[in-house]
């Protein structure tokens, strides 16, 4: 069951659905929540609040602190949003719905710009398309656009987009390193590419990276001699090597807030097309090679592209 069926399950309570829709995106915002379950952020106070009555069901994280650089969050707040993200009590309760164990590490607060930045890309498409839905139904039908949009959409998150990928790996893997090779199969798999999500609009699907500026954009020798950190550089390589075999060829969309980084990512990607690591890979997988169709934006400009 993935974050829409949720959304469209008939039988779930309020309290269920907020549950499920905290664990399949997460980490979000009280106002981003507000708007995928399309009622008011009051509304999900008093779920929270009613919930944890029960026991640790949601856990709030604080506040993110203003740093240098433009962050996602609206202007009206001082400091980012607080982040709710599924407790220990709330485990049980969606076990019980989606019908298996849920393994998940807790998050760290850390990560609170990252989840906000990927799951306002869920709300900016869904308000977009309700309101061209609202524009094309008739006056008696307006009611209908929302439920008409989620018909249309599909989200993944990473964990789930990391099992889409995999399914198509796996045959090769299989084939490649057999039995007594697990350790290379593994190693192998964990250098695959993995988006923070997937979108799918009217069937036509697109891979999501969204970046909050705190990742190096190039490799650096002289800095980083043992390839101890998986920068942008390096991401993009994994795209190159991980679609090619598959031939998958859906977008990729990169968000970013600010526009100089975008414009560096950009860069970064057109210099790589070049190099000589790019050549080898290339010469390697013959017919199966090519580069795969990036797309680089700013907050808002990726819905251009989701249509």
């Amino acid at each position: 069951m993935n974050l829409i069926e949720c959304l469209m399950h008939p039988f779930l309570k309020r309290s269920e659905e907020m549950l499920a829709n905290i664990y399949k995106l997460r980490m979000i915002a009280a106002h981003q929540l507000a708007e995928i379950m399309d009622v008011s952020e009051n509304y999900i106070f008093e779920l929270k609040r009613d919930l944890n009555k029960k026991g640790e069901m949601v856990i709030s994280h604080q506040p993110d602190r203003r740093r240098r650089g433009r962050l996602p969050y609206p202007d009206y707040y001082k400091v980012g949003p607080r982040m709710y993200e599924l407790g220990p009590a709330g485990k049980a309760v969606v076990e019980d719905i989606l019908g298996y164990p849920i393994h998940y590490k807790r998050l760290t607060g850390v990560q609170r710009t990252h989840y906000y930045g990927v799951n306002d890309i869920l709300v900016r498409t869904l308000r977009r398309l309700t309101a061209e839905e609202e524009v094309r139904l008739p006056e008696d039908r307006k009611q209908m656009a929302r439920m008409q949009v989620l018909e249309r959409l599909g989200w993944w998150n990473q964990g789930e987009t990391a099992q889409i990928l995999l399914a198509s790996w796996r045959p090769k893997l299989e084939k490649k390193y057999g039995k007594g090779k697990e350790k290379e199969r593994l190693e192998r798999q964990s250098k695959l590419a993995y988006p923070d999500a997937r979108i799918e609009i009217d069937g036509k699907g697109f891979w999501l990276e969204y970046d909050n500026q705190t990742e190096t954009i190039k490799n650096n020798k002289r800095r980083d001699p043992y390839k101890k950190i998986t920068t942008i550089e390096d991401k993009m390589v994994r795209y190159i090597e991980t679609m090619g075999p598959i031939q998958n060829k859906e977008p990729i969309i990169w968000v970013t807030p600010s526009t100089v980084r975008r414009d560096n990512i950009q860069k970064c990607w057109d210099k790589i097309k070049k190099s000589s690591k790019v050549q080898q890979i290339q010469l390697q997988a013959k017919d199966l090679f090519f580069y795969p169709e990036m797309h680089f934006c700013t907050l808002g400009e990726e819905q251009q592209m989701l249509c």
